[in-house]
Parts: C-alpha cells; sequence; structure tokens
C-alpha cells in the first residue's frame, strides 16, 4: 500500500465515522418521499444531501471497485472527547 492509498482509506474511514449514521434507512414512515420537495422538513430530518452522499462514495478518493475487495492495514487515530466536570 503506497502513501496515497493510505491517506485515502483514512479519510474514507473518516468520513463513514463522521457522516455514515446518515446512509441508515431509519424511516420507517417514509416521510423522506412524502416531503422531497420540502427543503425545510428535509433538513429537520437530516436527510443526506447528494454531496454527503457523494462524501461517502469510495470514488471520491480515488479507490476503485477493487479497491473495496483489498485488505488493508491502517493506524487510526480518534478524536480526542472532552470530558466535562
Amino acid at each position: 500500500m503506497n502513501l496515497k492509498e493510505s491517506v485515502a482509506i483514512g479519510a474514507l474511514i473518516n468520513a463513514y465515522e463522521t457522516h455514515g449514521h446518515l446512509l441508515a434507512h431509519v424511516d420507517p414512515l417514509n416521510l423522506q418521499h412524502v416531503y422531497k420537495d420540502m427543503a425545510t422538513f428535509s433538513h429537520k430530518l437530516r436527510m443526506p444531501t447528494h454531496e454527503i452522499l457523494e462524501f461517502l462514495n469510495p470514488a471520491a478518493y480515488g479507490l476503485t471497485e477493487e479497491d473495496l475487495d483489498r485488505e488493508f492495514n491502517v493506524s487510526i487515530q480518534h478524536k480526542s472527547s472532552i470530558i466535562l466536570q
């Protein structure tokens, strides 16, 4: 694995850690379809925008379909959390 691939994998992992929950299908009332043309309602429900969906696309990081079947060894540093006392 070269440096470019390592950076791409790290960025994709970070994108999924940050925004991956937006891909979950948790709309049992199908409100996303019913109110798809109402921007304010879509914003309240935090429906994923096209930009977010593209942000989670491996191709946006230069990765191919073949790369999805490869194994990568990566070292991930998690963001530090703030503890309120």
